[in-house]
Formats: C-alpha cells, sequence, structure tokens
C-alpha cells in the first residue's frame, strides 16, 4: 500500500488509524470505560512518546521495500518474504 500513488493507495490505512486513535481515546478518558477496562487518563505528554518509534519503525520498513525493489535478487529480497 502506498499512501501517495493512486493506483497502489488503500483507502482505509488512515480510516484505521483514526479509529484506532478514538477508540484508544475512549478507552482511557470515559469514565464508566475507564472503570469497566481499569485503565486512567494518560496525560498528553505521555501520547507523544511512541511518535518517534513509530517513525524510525516507518522510515526503515520503507527502506527496506526500496532495497528489495532495487535489488530483486539480493539477500534481504529471498529474507524479506
Amino acid at each position: 500500500a502506498d499512501p501517495v500513488r493512486k493506483q497502489r493507495r488503500n483507502p482505509w490505512i488512515f480510516a484505521g488509524i483514526v479509529i484506532s486513535f478514538i477508540i484508544a481515546i475512549f478507552v482511557t478518558e470515559v469514565k464508566g470505560i475507564q472503570n469497566l477496562f481499569g485503565t486512567a487518563s494518560v496525560p498528553a505528554e505521555f501520547w507523544l512518546i511512541p511518535l518517534p518509534l513509530a517513525l524510525g519503525i516507518l522510515f526503515m520498513d520503507e527502506i527496506r521495500k526500496l532495497l528489495v525493489r532495487t535489488f530483486p535478487q539480493g539477500i534481504l529480497a529471498k529474507i524479506a518474504w
């Protein structure tokens, strides 16, 4: 899935991200749901901690895909699938 080029775009990716974020907010911020799941409110600064890790994973995966496409017979392509 490529979020930029139309022929490979997956329109459900962004919807899934938004829905996941809404569920996370719902479970951690709504009092009745907090009691049900045993959760507590999360301070805003802790919501931002995973972002660099997520971006790092995304960057590394894009580099892996570039290398597999550039060298389809290489060792990375053989172990990637």
